[in-house]
């Protein structure tokens, strides 16, 4: 159900609306020329569950969601879980790994953007007026309504990346399940 959270925040992107298209992309250009890109939302769940999303250029990505870290790269994907102190780690999810990744690319995003691969007729991105931001995302999967608000997208200017990238955690403290 994560992939599934993430695989539409990312959406929000992929609207139908040219016109806003165009402009949220022609005002957010200088974040893709950033080496790490954060995007955060709300997920109006039951728990209005926050997910926060970090996307390095050198093809790793951190997902914060519903008390799980996630850290992928081509290598490897690592799922960490501190409450129930479990840490998997398996190989990469390269269907996940190619939609994140995608990202990264200011021109292939926008030519991404505009073939629009992902062609849902229940997805819908509201706009803030200016069309600069996203206000919030709408999707309906089977019946079930997934909405996502306060959307923002971000960049971080930090001296260490690997910080952002790493687990600071003690690995012996900790059932760890490797299935590479």
């Amino acid at each position: 159900m994560n992939k599934l959270y993430i695989f539409f925040l990312l959406n929000f992107l992929f609207s139908d609306s040219t016109l806003c298209l165009n402009k949220f992309y022609n005002h957010n250009k200088s974040f893709f020329n950033s080496q790490v890109f954060h995007f955060k939302a709300i997920v109006d769940d039951s728990f209005n569950s926050p997910l926060s999303i970090f996307i390095d250029k050198k093809n790793r990505y951190k997902i914060e969601y519903n008390h799980k870290i996630i850290i992928a790269d081509n290598y490897r994907i690592i799922n960490y879980s501190p409450k129930e102190k479990q840490l998997f780690i398996d190989k990469p999810d390269t269907i996940l790994n190619n939609l994140i990744f995608s990202i990264s690319d200011s021109l292939s995003f926008k030519n991404f953007l505009k073939k629009n691969h992902f062609n849902y007729n229940n997805f819908k991105v509201f706009y803030s007026n200016d069309c600069y931001d996203v206000d919030s995302v709408l999707v309906n999967i089977s019946n079930r309504l997934l909405k996502l608000n306060n959307v923002s997208i971000d960049t971080l200017k930090i001296q260490s990346l690997d910080s952002v990238f790493h687990l600071n955690i003690d690995e012996n403290k900790v059932f760890k399940y490797d299935f590479r």
